[in-house]
């Protein structure tokens, strides 16, 4: 990546988290990793620090971790320190809400926790409320439908699915 100031690393910046989202959605991840070392060196080089960026290599690990049903690494990942202060910073609850949704994942897939993930989309759900971002809101809503399918409650899924709809 031949970027000469941290105006155009920005960009990159933001270019390479929606491409970790979407990698991560289409199981894709390994094939961002040559990406990935060229973006944290530039960055390194220009002392740039973006809360996006940090985000997403943790959220690259996280994925990684994920695949491998390594969930209580995941959790320790997603609810760790260096994380949490990431996802207060102003302009990041988008990614506190994919904390949040992935917290619930990996919960599910530890220990088929369910009233756990429940809580912890509750808390995306206020999250993407306070920071008014639809697709956010749509996110959370068909995770919490998802959830609340398998778990048995089918009210509350419908509910979610009620909500998904007519936001959408």
């Amino acid at each position: 990546i031949g970027l000469k100031n941290d105006t155009d690393l920005s960009s990159v910046n933001m270019a390479f988290s929606n491409l970790v989202q979407i990698s991560a959605t289409l199981d894709k991840i390994d094939q961002l990793n040559v990406y990935r070392e060229k973006v944290l060196k530039r960055n390194a080089e220009l002392k740039v620090n973006s809360p996006t960026l940090s985000f997403n290599n943790i959220f690259y690990d996280v994925i990684l971790k994920m695949r491998a049903k390594d969930y209580s690494g995941a959790i320790k990942e997603l609810d760790g320190e260096k994380i949490r202060n990431i996802v207060r910073q102003e302009g990041m609850g988008r990614f506190d809400v994919v904390r949040l949704i992935n917290l619930a994942k990996a919960h599910i897939g530890l220990d088929g926790n369910y009233p756990k993930a429940i809580e912890y989309l509750q808390r995306a759900e206020l999250t993407a409320d306070s920071v008014a971002m639809k697709d956010a809101r749509l996110e959370v809503y068909k995770n919490m439908r998802d959830v609340y399918e398998d778990s048995g409650l089918k009210d509350k899924a419908m509910e979610y699915q009620y909500k998904y709809l007519a936001l959408k």
